[in-house]
């Protein structure tokens, strides 16, 4: 099944923009910022990333509950699952990477930090796993950060 982007600036004339593979139809459907939360009936919830909506991509969800309608209020989802009662879950937040790279010198490590563009991350580092400290403020961008 295909899920179905469609551009509304133009009530008199819904435009197709672009679409995605999900499963079956969705029974609720709701767009908070960048993400479509559709509610399915074999599914449970799914989290469509439609910051480019000619290439939406599903980038979560939730399959732990059934169908039903689905909210977006404040920072949570609510989804009023059939069976299941209502759920609320936290707004989808996109995730960071960490990718291990092979070390340039004996005793070092290299990694990659992968993430939403333009967010800002802080890198803390610890040498005993108890005492944590600072150590870099990232802006992601095109490329990964190493």
């Amino acid at each position: 099944m295909k899920t179905t982007v469609i551009d509304v600036s133009n009530p008199a004339n819904p435009l197709r923009v672009g679409g995605c593979d999900t499963s079956g139809g969705a029974l609720g459907v709701a767009v908070s910022g960048n993400y479509a939360y559709l509610a399915y009936h074999d599914a449970g919830l799914q989290v469509i990333d439609v910051s480019n909506p000619s290439n939406p991509r599903r980038v979560g969800g939730n399959s732990a509950f059934g169908d039903g309608e689905v909210v977006v209020a404040g920072t949570n989802v609510f989804v009023a699952a059939r069976f299941d009662g209502l759920m609320i879950l936290d707004l989808f937040r996109a995730s960071l990477r960490l990718e291990l790279l092979p070390p340039q010198q004996p005793g070092s490590f290299r990694f990659l930090v992968r993430g939403l563009f333009g967010l800002s991350v802080r890198v803390l580092r610890s040498v005993n796993l108890r005492d944590w400290e600072d150590w870099q403020t990232l802006t992601l961008g095109a490329t990964p950060s190493s």
